[in-house]
């Protein structure tokens, strides 16, 4: 069963939108990534299923960061992206500033998610 998550939400979803270099980490690949907390035991399976919105640590498109906790604030320094504070679920995290531009002007409001 955390063999066929994984393959879910990596290599299969990659098959099914038809983008072969997607759904791994490779060299060339697109580096679109999520970093969570690691699981008691169990694996990546396992800490993406206890995983909550406010335990993400890092998102990365492209290689590009998106939003990440204060501790990979270098992650934006070293692509130079600027970002702006916000919390989730009570947990400061930073986003990168275009995104956070486009989130901010936004009308539907996300409860939990809080632009500084």
């Amino acid at each position: 069963a955390a063999d066929a998550l994984m393959a879910m939400v990596t290599s299969n979803a990659a098959r099914i939108i038809r983008a072969p270099a997607a759904g791994r980490l490779a060299v060339g690949a697109p580096a679109d990534l999520v970093v969570l907390p690691a699981a008691a035991k169990g694996g990546a399976a396992a800490a993406l299923l206890a995983a909550r919105r406010g335990d993400v640590q890092l998102v990365m498109i492209d290689g590009q960061p998106l939003l990440g906790a204060p501790r990979f604030a270098a992650a934006f320094t070293a692509r130079q992206r600027t970002t702006r504070p916000l919390t989730v679920d009570g947990a400061g995290r930073l986003m990168d500033a275009v995104l956070a531009r486009r989130v901010a002007a936004c009308p539907i409001e996300e409860p939990g998610v809080h632009l500084m």
